[in-house]
């Protein structure tokens, strides 16, 4: 049984047309934490609005991210590797063998 204070995805207040998000809701609509909105808009991805005393993210920016994206064909877009991975294939390749 639901109480009045659990989330209900039908009483969720992103189902209503809110102007402004904030990070945690933007996350949230995305099935995501708020760190993932914070570092969405540190990357330069969405644009928060800059005339606000905290971050809020205007709805035009939960639109836009969702025209950009194409359709998932069941392949990763980039392969990434991270900068630890990079410096270990660095070393390996100019690393000189032990002779024995």
């Amino acid at each position: 049984m639901l109480g009045s204070n659990m989330f209900h995805p039908f009483s969720s207040p992103l189902t209503n047309d809110r102007l402004i998000l904030t990070p945690a809701e933007f996350g949230a609509l995305f099935g995501r934490s708020k760190t993932w909105a914070y570092r969405m808009i540190y990357r330069g991805v969405i644009r928060p609005l800059k005339s606000t005393p905290s971050v809020m993210i205007p709805r035009s920016e939960v639109d836009r991210l969702l025209a950009d994206t194409a359709e998932y064909d069941g392949r990763p877009a980039v392969k990434y590797r991270s900068a630890a991975t990079k410096k270990t294939s660095a070393r390996r390749a100019t690393a000189t063998p032990i002779a024995k």
